[in-house]
C-alpha cells in the first residue's frame, strides 16, 4: 500500500487555496514532507516544467529520465518517486492542482480528459518542449498571479487554462496519437 498525499501536505504552512499549489523546482528541498524517499501517491495532478537539470522520475514502476525543457505529468493515482541529481540544481516549475479545482472553474473539464487521453496513448508522461514554448510564460504568470498578496482564483483558472491548453497543442504537436 503506498500513502496518498493531499496539497496539504507539501507546504510548511497555510495555502492560498487547498486545491491549487505553484512554486519553482529551485525550493523543492525546503518543502515539506522531506521524509519522502519512496514511491507514493497523490490526490491530485502534478506537472513539472523543467527548465535546467535532470532528475529521474519513476512513475508505475517505469523509469523516465527527465532533462532540460521536459514537461511531465503525473495523474492524480500514479505512484511516482522523484529522485534528484544531488549535483544538479532543478529550475522549473511545478504545478499541482486537483480535479476540483478544474471542475470549479470555466476550464472544460474535458480538456483535461483530453490531456490525460491523449498522454496515455503513448504512456509517456514526458514531453519535450522547446525553450521558448509558451508554457515558460504561463508558469511565470501563474507563479506571479499565486504570489500577489491577494489571490485572484479567477486569473489562476484562466492561466491554468491556458497552461493546459498549450500542454494539449505541445502534445498534439509531437503527433504522439498517431
Amino acid at each position: 500500500m503506498f500513502t496518498a498525499y493531499s496539497i496539504e501536505d507539501f507546504v510548511g504552512q497555510k495555502l492560498k487555496h487547498k486545491d491549487f499549489l505553484i512554486h519553482r523546482l529551485e525550493n523543492l528541498d525546503y518543502l515539506p514532507p522531506q521524509s519522502i524517499k519512496t514511491p507514493h501517491k497523490h490526490l491530485f495532478y502534478e506537472i513539472y516544467l523543467l527548465e535546467e537539470g535532470s532528475a529521474i522520475h519513476n512513475v508505475d514502476f517505469n523509469t523516465f529520465h527527465i532533462k532540460n525543457n521536459n514537461l511531465f505529468i503525473i495523474n492524480e493515482e500514479q505512484v511516482h518517486h522523484l529522485e534528484k541529481n544531488v549535483s544538479q540544481e532543478l529550475k522549473g516549475y511545478r504545478i499541482l492542482f486537483t480535479k476540483d479545482f478544474i471542475n470549479n472553474s470555466l476550464i472544460p473539464s474535458n480538456l483535461l480528459f483530453e490531456i490525460m487521453y491523449l498522454h496515455n496513448i503513448r504512456y509517456q508522461p514526458l514531453i519535450s518542449i522547446d525553450e521558448h514554448s509558451e508554457l515558460h510564460t504561463y508558469a511565470h504568470l501563474l507563479l506571479s498571479e499565486y504570489n500577489q498578496k491577494t489571490l485572484t482564483l479567477e486569473n489562476i483558472k484562466a492561466l491554468l487554462f491556458l497552461f493546459l491548453n498549450e500542454v494539449k497543442r505541445n502534445i498534439i504537436s509531437e503527433k504522439i496519437y498517431l
